[in-house]
């Protein structure tokens, strides 16, 4: 069983200065990060729920030691095994992005129409007339 350092732990290490060398290591699965300081085995960053904290991407570890002060680290790829790991999340702001856009481009086109109607240079069909002309052409499930 390996040692486990928590992420507070961790940040009162680094406030204290007594970390060393910071390794991210990579595993089957992903990457963690081992903390060096002066022990003989170096720990591991653990996960809240006390697990070794396995991270799928290097950027996510970048990201982390960053938000923790840290801008150098050591990679060790050696052991790294990339078939174990698992795919990537979905970024979930880039889906935000996407939707708002399109979001503004159905307001715009629907603003467009409305306007037109408005101004007199186009005009409306009914429903009944659209069935009376296309439904003939209508799928059948």
């Amino acid at each position: 069983m390996e040692d486990t350092i928590t992420l507070a732990r961790l940040q009162e290490f680094l406030e204290a200065d007594i970390i060393g060398d910071i390794d991210v290591v990579g595993r089957v699965g992903g990457w963690v990060i081992r903390v060096h300081t002066g022990d003989p085995s170096p720990p591991i960053l653990a996960a809240p729920s006390g697990a070794i904290r396995l991270f799928t991407s290097a950027d996510s570890v970048i990201q982390q030691l960053l938000e923790l002060g840290v801008t150098r680290m050591q990679f060790d790829a050696d052991d790294l095994d990339l078939k174990g790991m698992r795919a990537p999340r979905v970024d979930r702001a880039a889906l935000a992005r996407q939707q708002a856009e399109h979001d503004a481009r159905i307001t715009a086109k629907a603003c467009a129409v409305r306007d037109r109607l408005r101004a007199g240079t186009e005009q409306a069909i009914s429903s009944e007339e659209i069935l009376a002309r296309y439904g003939k052409h209508r799928r059948k499930d």
